[in-house]
């Protein structure tokens, strides 16, 4: 994965280039292709990022567009011919965007509802500077981390915990009432992590902070989706089918070659044969065992 990171001093207090600077150079790590920075008054934020898909290539994070609005982004898109239809993009326009520059585009188009046209994997942030708003959102199913952490006069976030541990007001203090739910088998806040000054941003969620409100929203949930009728088990399965194959064939979407780790399990066995007879004009698929698959 790559990682975004990002600090806004609501005061002036925190100075925010040199901090976010140090955010990033802890999160080298999760991607050193390259790292960038977008610095306003009183935020600054990055990305580092890992070359994975093929348009990565063509990634010039971070990006900024109508001169008020910045994006990072740690994001595949699963459904960009999708959202491009929607933006007006056309095949030529797509074919040179990165990711990123596709989900700007959603942003553009339709502001915060826009995690409702994404499919795929992401975490982003999103500023703009006109209003003093920072949007936050994650992925669905939590496939891209994102923790945050705010003070009186601060908010930042990061992909990774590391990152958020240069800041004096966040440190890697241990949070014991999580390690005591934990070890007693308690209910644990989506929210809270083993550190006591960091919250995560759950799986399907977004946040929207400005200087005097922090607002935490779900935006995707599955008890409102409709039951899905078909007539016979033989039609249940051809749609299983259908978007089982479709589910492994966007993901396979790459700079290199494909991997996948066998658990053992029928899923994993049933994802990695989907995934060989997608590629297999490509023989680039390598499989690593982990146990044994009935599969194989």
């Amino acid at each position: 994965m790559s990682a975004i990171a990002g600090i806004w001093s609501f005061d002036g207090g925190t100075p925010a280039v040199p901090s976010c600077r140090e955010m990033l150079q802890a999160l080298r790590v999760y991607g050193g292709d390259d790292c960038a920075q977008y610095d306003s008054d009183s935020l600054s934020m990055g990305r580092c990022l890992l070359r994975l898909l093929p348009e990565d290539g063509f990634d010039r994070q971070p990006l900024s567009a109508d001169g008020v609005t910045a994006l990072v982004a740690d994001v595949r898109l699963d459904n960009r011919e999708e959202i491009a239809a929607g933006v007006g993009l056309s095949r030529q326009q797509t074919a040179v965007m990165a990711d990123s520059e596709v989900l700007l585009a959603a942003w553009l188009r339709w502001r915060e509802e826009c995690v409702d046209h994404l499919s795929g994997a992401f975490s982003f942030a999103v500023w703009n500077q006109k209003e003093q708003h920072l949007f936050l959102a994650r992925d669905h199913t939590g496939e891209r981390p994102l923790f945050y952490a705010s003070s009186g006069n601060n908010f930042a976030f990061s992909s990774m915990p590391k990152g958020l541990h240069r800041l004096p007001f966040v440190g890697a203090e241990v949070n014991e009432d999580y390690i005591a739910r934990y070890l007693t088998l308690a209910n644990i806040p989506i929210e809270q992590t083993v550190f006591r000054h960091m919250q995560r941003l759950p799986a399907g969620c977004s946040l929207r902070v400005r200087r005097d409100e922090t607002k935490l929203s779900r935006y995707w949930r599955t008890d409102h989706l409709a039951d899905l009728r078909l007539g016979s088990a033989a039609e249940y399965l051809e749609c299983f089918r259908e978007k089982f194959d479709r589910a492994v064939r966007v993901r396979l979407r790459t700079r290199g070659g494909i991997g996948a780790q066998l658990s053992g399990g029928l899923d994993s066995g049933a994802v990695a044969a989907g995934g060989s007879i997608a590629r297999r004009r490509r023989p680039r698929t390598h499989l690593l065992y982990r146990g044994a698959s009935p599969w194989i």
